[in-house]
């Protein structure tokens, strides 16, 4: 997942709290920060909330250039032709109908 400024900035943050103890801590702490963000990312992109918030959007362009997002993340993620999971499957259902 590619990284945003701010994780990069609070990365900087924590490593400069962190020097007086351990320099592999902070390196750590701050994998686990974006191990944890991109589960969290991972789990909105995949369910059925979005789809259901992008199904909401009046038809035109930004709503087709939301799905092209969208399909595209999934399928760098090698989920659009097998979606895991009961809300996944129900997120490209929804996708697919329109």
């Amino acid at each position: 997942m590619k990284q945003s400024l701010f994780d990069v900035l609070f990365c900087v943050f924590i490593s400069l709290q962190a020097i007086h103890a351990s320099t592999s801590s902070a390196r750590t702490a701050c994998r686990e920060i974006l191990r944890f963000r991109e589960v969290i990312f991972n789990g909105i992109l995949r369910g059925k909330a979005l789809a259901e918030a992008w199904q909401a959007l009046p038809e035109g362009e930004e709503k087709k250039s939301a799905l092209a997002d969208i399909k595209n993340r999934w399928q760098a993620e090698n989920w659009w032709d097998e979606p895991n999971g009961k809300s996944a499957r129900q997120a490209k259902a929804i996708y697919e109908q329109n």
